[in-house]
């Protein structure tokens, strides 16, 4: 186990005592950078269960900002949209938005940059996706069964 060293020698208790003293202490606003992780699932109350009653935990999130967010939000946003068109969301780097964009462009795929106001990712069948974007009420970026080659054991893009 990863932590296993760190509970036997106290320092994983200590630590998350430490943590949880300014998680639980009595201000008006706590905020944590990337508050997914042991204070979120159930690691505390299975190893220590007198702190998880101490302090409330587990304690989920309240909002998860991605990293993908910062800096040009505009085009990390429609990159974000657009990559659910070609399967390619894991390919997100700090640095891909600009060069993904204007390859949108590019190919004269405009629709993505109608994204830029809200976005609403559903997951649902073929059937239902083509029922939605018929009515062209909004922009739609949609898994292409073109671009992406589906079988049982792969996923990859063409």
């Amino acid at each position: 186990m990863k932590f296993e060293k760190k509970r036997k020698t106290g320092e994983q208790r200590e630590s998350i005592e430490f943590f949880a003293k300014f998680l639980t202490c009595d201000c008006e606003r706590v905020a944590i950078e990337n508050p997914v992780g042991i204070f979120s699932g159930d690691c505390i109350q299975k190893y220590f269960p007198d702190l998880a009653e101490k302090y409330g935990l587990p304690i989920k999130p309240t909002q998860i900002i991605h990293p993908w967010q910062f800096g040009h939000p505009e085009k990390k946003s429609l990159e974000q949209v657009g990559r659910v068109c070609y399967k390619s969301e894991d390919r997100i780097t700090e640095e891909s938005a600009k060069q993904f964009v204007a390859g949108i462009i590019k190919r004269g795929h405009e629709s993505v940059i109608e994204h830029l106001n809200i976005t609403v990712k559903f997951i649902t069948d073929r059937g239902n996706s083509h029922e939605i974007v018929r009515h062209r009420i909004a922009s739609y970026a949609q898994e292409s069964t073109r671009y992406c080659n589906c079988n049982k054991d792969n996923l990859t893009t063409r």
